[in-house]
């Protein structure tokens, strides 16, 4: 999945990683601009993996607050993922369960 997503005035590029600690999927976004035989420097994580919650198949937590506040937007714009409705609480904060389209 190579879909294009603007964020803070930036055009970003999905890119997927596996978080080592249970090997759920990581979404990356690194800058449209990097060139194809280098390791992209990450623009922002869009996923968090807080331990012990577990998801169903597809399924990604997304981090919609502090830098991260309007990925989540961005993300259903491009046609990336999908809000769920669901919630987890961590902290004082909210996760947002999305569907990866």
């Amino acid at each position: 999945m190579n879909y294009p997503v603007r964020f803070l005035g930036t055009d970003l590029r999905v890119t997927w990683d596996n978080y080592v600690s249970d090997g759920s999927p990581a979404m990356v976004l690194v800058d449209e601009e990097y060139d194809e035989g280098t390791d992209p420097s990450p623009f922002v994580t869009a996923t968090v993996n807080p331990p012990g919650v577990q998801l169903d198949e597809g399924e990604v937590l997304i981090k919609n607050y502090s830098e991260n506040e309007g990925i989540s937007e961005a993300l259903q714009k491009a046609g990336i993922t999908e809000d769920t409705g669901g919630r987890i609480n961590s902290g004082f904060i909210q996760l947002e369960i999305h569907k990866i389209k």
